[in-house]
């Protein structure tokens, strides 16, 4: 049965989304899971580094001993060039990847080595086969399902868990910030872990199986479900992180170059 038009009173969700639903107030799940994540963030700045510190303490712990204790990402952007400066002043030894699908732009390539090489970082850099990543996008453009950058997401997934199981790290710490970019509508998107159908989607436009393409180990989705490893540390929620104060300073120490939004790298 269809459900009646309905608008969240605080936003902007409706009912184009199929599993939403609303409170008394009007406010819809959106907005009242948010604020239930929110308690974290409502904490003082104070509480929020002390919990990183015992984190920290935690990850160089379960770290001693191997030639890195944490996986981060980066691509260039200003929130995981970021990162990578708050782990090193944090004393941890982390392993930056990075995939590079095809479309990277110079700058973004620049503004890694900007980056890491004067805070002494390891780069590992996956490197797509770019005519099966071409024919794998072009698949899911074909196929009209509703994000075509989960070839792209699943590759950059995988790459982080293939590096945490290859160096026995047990945390990667990432650049996603919940604050601003925590809201997500399931039935718009999904699938983006599920190894069988990126491989399903290709297999159907181009009558053949995926060779080279980084693909998230089935031992490591039930190590992760099952055992919570490896375990995800969202870094930006611990700090009182503003972007633009972080872009200038990445400007001004490191010679980073804005390239001008969001994954126009």
């Amino acid at each position: 049965m269809t459900k009646p038009y309905q608008i969240c009173t605080r936003c902007i969700m409706d009912t184009t989304d199929p599993d939403i639903v609303f409170d008394a107030n009007g406010w819809c799940n959106h907005c009242t899971g948010w604020f239930a994540r929110a308690a974290f963030y409502a904490l003082s700045l104070e509480e929020r580094t002390r919990r990183l510190g015992v984190l920290v303490d935690e990850i160089k712990r379960r770290g001693h001993g191997k030639d890195y204790d944490c996986i981060i990402g980066v691509s260039g952007g200003v929130d995981s060039s970021f990162v990578a400066i708050k782990v090193k002043e944090l004393g941890l030894r982390p392993l930056a990847v990075h995939v590079d699908n095809g479309w990277n732009s110079e700058k973004a390539v620049g503004n890694i080595k900007r980056i890491l090489d004067p805070l002494h970082i390891d780069l590992h850099t996956v490197v797509l086969n770019w005519k099966e990543f071409r024919e794998l996008q072009l698949a899911f453009l074909r196929a009209s399902t509703p994000d075509s950058e989960i070839p792209s997401d699943h590759a950059i997934v995988a790459s982080f868990y293939n590096a945490t199981s290859d160096h026995r790290v047990g945390y990667y710490l990432s650049g996603i910030n919940f604050r601003t970019e925590g809201i997500h509508v399931r039935e718009w998107s999904q699938g983006h872990a599920d190894r069988r159908y990126v491989q399903s989607v290709y297999k159907k436009f181009t009558g053949k199986r995926l060779k080279h393409f980084p693909l998230i180990p089935v031992t490591m989705l039930v190590r992760n479900i099952v055992m919570h490893r490896p375990k995800a540390v969202y870094l930006l929620d611990y700090l009182d992180y503003d972007k633009q104060s972080a872009k200038q300073l990445l400007t001004e120490r490191y010679g980073w170059e804005d390239y001008g939004g969001k994954h126009y790298e």
